[in-house]
């Protein structure tokens, strides 16, 4: 799709811009134009299938609040956050970490936040780590069921089902990603929200 800048860039007096996702999947970038162009907002949109909103978020493009980096490793027991992709869509690492101020970026390009605090009203999916998995655990591994995915990880999610012998589906997940301690395979739970409804956040 279409890159935030450069929608701007090639369309003069663009007022607002939405994203607009359905099953965490961004579907469409729609743009307004106004000829006397005052000012500029973004807003990230989840709709369910049947077009209704489950929550909306207005984003501020000028936030300048600081983001602050993971140091160490990722901790079993902690949360690990996963924005929506109309969010991913807008960058704003800034004001996420100014909305949910107890949560730690994994890394500069690792677009995924880990804390000891669950914000149920994230923007995004909530995994739970159970355990940073070691060679012996993936070994051990085989033949079992997981979801895999990655983010700012060397190997794809299809890579590793075949390097460690999984079977694609089960509720558990290995999550794969890139600290500045370095890479990280973690096993996760995803986290069930309360009951979507319309929400604004």
């Amino acid at each position: 799709m279409l890159d935030v800048a450069q929608v701007r860039h090639e369309l003069p007096g663009v007022t607002q811009l939405h994203a607009v996702g359905v099953k965490g999947e961004c579907k469409e970038l729609l743009a307004v134009v106004e000829r006397d162009a005052t000012g500029y907002r973004e807003t990230a949109v989840e709709l369910d299938t049947d077009g209704h909103i489950m929550w909306k978020m207005e984003l501020n493009p000028d936030s300048g609040h600081s983001i602050r980096y993971l140091g160490g490793t990722p901790e079993p027991g902690q949360w690990l956050y996963e924005p929506d992709a109309t969010v991913m869509k807008f960058q704003p690492w800034g004001e996420l970490s100014e909305r949910y101020p107890a949560l730690i970026k994994a890394a500069r390009s690792t677009h995924l936040f880990l804390g000891d605090e669950l914000y149920d009203d994230f923007p995004g999916r909530i995994f739970r780590i159970g355990e940073i998995a070691d060679k012996k655990k993936l070994r051990a591994l085989k033949g079992t069921q997981l979801n895999v995915a990655v983010r700012n990880y060397p190997e794809t999610a299809d890579s590793l089902r075949r390097r460690y012998h999984i079977g694609d589906g089960g509720e558990g997940f290995l999550y794969g990603f890139s600290t500045a301690a370095g890479k990280h395979l973690a096993l996760c739970r995803r986290h069930q929200k309360r009951n979507p409804a319309e929400s604004t956040i």
